[in-house]
């Protein structure tokens, strides 16, 4: 079946005297379904964000697809997150906003900027 989706090692996350995730060992394999169910402060933000390295861990490690998620341009083939509480800058158009997420991440084809602004 190959590498697993997700796999994590001891993952773990403090802020400061916070622990907001303690020790997650997690496998998920390839096309299973896997709800991420918990109750506020379960930790379940903060392992999506380090799933996608906006934020580093305190301790363990985790992969995506078998890549280490500090490869991020190679792990962000893979993946896309559509957060709850998305605030985009209100001055922008659409074209723009897309363009400047383009020039963060390195860059987008002009052709699929035009299929996703239609």
């Amino acid at each position: 079946m190959g590498e697993p989706a997700i796999r994590t090692a001891g993952l773990t996350k403090h802020f400061g005297d916070v622990v907001a995730l303690d020790g997650l060992t997690l496998e998920v394999q390839q096309g299973e379904i896997f709800g991420f169910l918990g109750p506020n402060g379960a930790g379940k933000s903060t392992t999506t964000r380090l799933l996608l390295n906006l934020i580093r861990p305190t301790a363990g490690e985790a992969q995506i697809m078998g890549i280490p998620v500090s490869d991020v341009k190679r792990v962000h083939r893979h993946v896309s997150y559509v957060p709850g509480d998305v605030a985009l800058w209100p001055q922008l158009i659409g074209a723009e906003t897309l363009e400047l997420l383009g020039n963060i991440s390195g860059s987008v084809e002009s052709a699929f900027w035009d299929t996703l602004i239609e």
